[in-house]
């Protein structure tokens, strides 16, 4: 069952089967594209379970870490890094979703980035917390495809993790009114 909820098809897969599908209605009035149709359907199929075997045929082939702080400062802008090490033998497509808190109302965070074989990438986005509180980060959520983008792999990283956020500190150490005598 892990392995149909990783499991998800890549937009290419679709153009595919939507180019062998026109294929099919045009063979009615155009014969000679029924053996087409049925050749792209048959390529399809061979690409579908290559790029299966590419993706799942390493157990681990991905490490991820969100490095959160602490404690964030409240009305500031506080980044969050990423970093991603590609352990596949091939060039990859990522995206990375990261479950952002509830408070912060950002629904669409998106990240794509193309990883050669072994490349660490480092990358980060900044919050910025408006009310005190307690700021939970849900899964860090990698989708992996090949070369050939007919599959995405699905992986989950880092569970639940809560920051606390504090008055505005880092504008305080900005502006420190203490006595140096």
């Amino acid at each position: 069952m892990t392995f149909l909820r990783s499991l998800y098809l890549h937009k290419g897969f679709y153009i595919y089967m939507s180019s062998a599908s026109v294929c099919f209605l045009l063979s009615y009035w155009i014969p000679v594209l029924y053996a087409v149709a049925w050749m792209v359907t048959v390529g399809v199929s061979v690409l579908f379970l290559t790029d299966l075997l590419l993706l799942y045929r390493f157990k681990h082939p991905f490490k991820v870490r969100r490095l959160l702080p602490d404690k964030f400062s409240n009305s500031d802008e506080n980044p969050v890094p990423i970093t991603i090490t590609n352990h596949y033998p091939f060039k990859t497509h990522i995206s990375v979703i990261d479950e952002l808190p509830v408070q912060f109302q950002k629904r669409d965070f998106n990240y794509e980035v193309p990883l050669k074989s072994g490349e660490i990438h480092d990358f980060s986005y900044t919050v910025r917390p408006v009310e005190r509180g307690e700021y939970t980060f849900g899964f860090l959520n990698i989708y992996v495809s090949s070369g050939l983008r007919i599959v995405k792999r699905k992986f989950k990283f880092q569970n639940e993790q809560m920051v606390a956020v504090y008055p505005s500190f880092i504008q305080m150490q900005k502006y420190d009114f203490t006595r140096h005598e």
